[in-house]
């Protein structure tokens, strides 16, 4: 049997560049803003493939541009109640250089599916997302040393880890969000209660949160991740719900000092798609490979 790859390399990587400007403002009374703007340049190589015999495979990089701006607010109420609230815009653009595939409306992404391959110039837009995250906590003390905390966050992500296991691999493969793969959406939600002992020597925290997830993706089975230009049709959509407490105890002081935490959570997931070959146990939850339900941790 012929094997011209059967002894090669891979070059992969994933290069990005970042603008910050931040503005702190605290001229009225009991409050604290933060203005300001972030830029991000990505550019991602999703593979470069070339064996001894000088037989090679070159995918075309992504490029991706993130801008955002951002406004919160820290209000103090006589050190009873703290209130912190805020939110960021974000736009974000898929460009060219590169190929943009489009499927039949109301179909399943497969090769017999595909309508249309259009080519895009050097930073051509082809195609762009907006999301609005906001945020918010209430923190409420109790005296002398304790607190009771609630918070709420949304955040999108355009670069996303492809993977199969739980753990990175040279298989696993970086994607940008693009006109067929949308960028995963957060909504977090947590409540804890936090109090210090003797002192301030000894931390103690519990918290719940609850995390919903959208826009995932699972791999079909045998779908091929690497070096593959038509990765979506490899992938599934789904949706994730991870829950779970902590409990975290430290010690700052003495001869002994350190921390232990304990977890006990859950991470489910579900395709969300309507046709039968792009679901998995036809839409019900199972566990995702991220699934760890308990987890203890010592540091001392």
């Amino acid at each position: 049997m012929d094997r011209p790859f059967e002894s090669s390399t891979i070059d992969i990587g994933l290069n990005y560049s970042c603008f910050k400007w931040n503005l702190n403002y605290s001229g009225v009374s009991k409050n604290s803003f933060d203005f300001g703007v972030n830029a991000i340049h990505y550019r991602n190589n999703p593979g470069k493939f070339k064996s001894v015999n000088d037989s090679s495979l070159v995918m075309n990089p992504e490029i991706g541009a993130e801008l955002s701006g951002y406004i919160s607010d820290i209000i103090d109420f006589a050190d009873k109640l703290i209130i912190e609230a805020g939110f960021r815009f974000t736009r974000y653009l898929y460009l060219g250089i590169n190929n943009a595939r489009y499927y039949k409306a109301a179909n399943p992404r497969t090769n017999e599916n595909l309508e249309e391959i259009k080519y895009f110039k050097r930073n051509e837009v082809i195609n762009s997302y907006n999301g609005f995250e906001p945020r918010i906590s209430f923190t409420y003390k109790i005296k002398p040393s304790g607190s009771i905390k609630f918070s709420y966050s949304k955040i999108h992500q355009f670069m996303n880890l492809i993977s199969n296991s739980s753990v990175m691999a040279p298989t696993d493969v970086w994607k940008l969000s693009d006109n067929n793969l949308n960028p995963l959406i957060c909504n977090q939600y947590a409540i804890g209660f936090y109090r210090d002992f003797i002192k301030k020597t000894i931390e103690f925290s519990v918290e719940v949160y609850y995390k919903k997830l959208e826009n995932l993706f699972e791999y079909k089975d045998g779908a091929k991740l690497l070096l593959n230009d038509k990765i979506e049709t490899a992938l599934i959509n789904s949706e994730g719900d991870n829950y779970g407490a902590e409990i975290y105890l430290k010690r700052n002081s003495g001869k002994l000092t350190g921390w232990v935490s304990y977890t006990l959570s859950v991470s489910a997931n579900r395709t969300t798609s309507a046709f039968p070959e792009d679901q998995i146990l036809n839409n019900r939850r199972y566990f995702s490979n991220f699934d760890r339900p308990h987890n203890l941790t010592f540091n001392g």
